[in-house]
């Protein structure tokens, strides 16, 4: 079994942990400063002592830097925990560096492309309610050789965090197919997808806005009294009008 615990600053070479750092900036050099002094990190530590609310984001900062990580599962208090630490024969990747961050001129491009909506949801916020994200992610095919506004979408901060969740959760984290990538909804949620995270299944995400919070409620006073959930009580009413 894996050791939660792996190499510390005293168990390597001077001129490694001065790479690991300035290979690494504000959330990864969290990361990396707590490893190198305690030889670990558990997503616990990052959410309670740091504050990130998505601990496996934190983590991938630190791969996409070039510093693997080796992610050890534990047993403690009846639930499992994830703790983060170096490989025992840690090797860099030097070619590298870290995403590039996205002009503000592009960032615009991309929003008026969409029109400022959520590529999920469809609904309309403000810019700086808005992130751009690679449609294909970045672990799996990396940055295009040049910025093409097609290749990223705008999304709300809660539907990044969703993807960000289901992609590294998807067997093809590992495997890295970008073609795979291309035909999940979380890549094309317009309809041209096949699968969501490799599922032979069909997804939507709603919200309901303005005078449309009256639909939803009702729905939602409908689904209750049939005691039914919310997506159950769409898929009937849906059904109900073929």
């Amino acid at each position: 079994m894996t050791s939660k615990k792996g190499p510390n600053r005293d168990d390597l070479d001077s001129e490694l942990v001065a790479e690991l750092l300035a290979r690494t900036a504000n959330r990864s050099r969290v990361v990396i400063e707590h490893i190198l002094e305690h030889g670990c990190i558990s997503t616990g530590e990052l959410k309670d002592t740091y504050g990130y609310d998505h601990p496996p984001r934190a983590a991938r900062d630190v791969r996409e830097r070039g510093i693997p990580l080796v992610t050890v599962r534990v047993r403690e208090d009846d639930r499992q925990v994830r703790y983060y630490r170096l490989p025992d024969e840690l090797v860099l990747d030097r070619d590298r560096h870290g995403r590039v961050a996205v002009p503000k001129a592009f960032r615009d491009e991309v929003l008026a492309e969409h029109d400022h909506r959520d590529a999920f949801t469809g609904e309309q916020f403000s810019a700086r309610l808005l992130q751009v994200d690679h449609r294909v992610p970045f672990e799996v095919a990396g940055e295009p050789d040049e910025l093409a506004a097609d290749e990223f979408m705008p999304l709300t901060a809660e539907m990044n965090r969703a993807k960000s969740w289901e992609c590294e959760h998807c067997p093809n984290f590992v495997d890295k197919q970008v073609e795979v990538c291309r035909s999940c909804y979380w890549a094309y949620p317009d309809g041209s997808y096949t699968h969501v995270a490799t599922r032979n299944v069909r997804r939507a995400d709603i919200i309901w806005a303005g005078e449309e919070v009256a639909d939803h409620d009702d729905l939602r006073a409908w689904a209750e009294s049939e005691g039914i959930g919310l997506p159950e009580a769409i898929k009937r009413r849906l059904s109900d009008r073929d």
